[in-house]
């Protein structure tokens, strides 16, 4: 683009008179118009504003248009379909987390105050209940072992 920019101001130069020493444009521009095109060529001093217009604003504009419609179609669908997903995929690990981490603290927990209400009953303080239950649970185990 800058090339072609370069390029255009300097034949819009030359052409429109600003070369002073230039000769070889001179009589070109004087000529009689030989269509619409040369009409217009001539009116906006040496095709600079029409080179413009069809070399870089059409294009450009053109370009703009059809990226703003990328956009709008595929770039924000793109984003919204990745907004979606993740508020899914966070509800499911939500669940998961609930049921299985959750769950599992929960359930240790549990676990571990079942226990200590069994052993606080068990727990009297009084030695003849211990010894009397590690009586019984001596003559078990020998019975299942023999």
């Amino acid at each position: 683009l800058v090339f072609w920019g370069v390029h255009l101001v300097f034949w819009g130069w030359c052409l429109g008179g600003g070369g002073g020493g230039i000769k070889f444009a001179e009589g070109w521009l004087n000529r009689p118009a030989q269509g619409h095109f040369w009409q217009e060529v001539s009116r906006q001093y040496g095709f600079l504003d029409v080179g413009y217009r069809h070399l870089l604003v059409l294009p450009l504009r053109r370009l703009s248009s059809w990226l703003y419609r990328v956009d709008g179609r595929v770039i924000d669908g793109i984003v919204n379909t990745a907004g979606v997903g993740t508020v899914v995929l966070a509800h499911i690990v939500s669940f998961a987390d609930r049921l299985g981490i959750d769950g599992l603290v929960n359930g240790v927990a549990w676990l571990a105050r079942r226990l200590g209400q069994l052993t606080r009953s068990v727990q009297t303080g009084r030695v003849q209940s211990y010894i009397a239950t590690t009586v019984v649970v001596f003559l078990v185990i020998l019975w299942w072992i023999l």
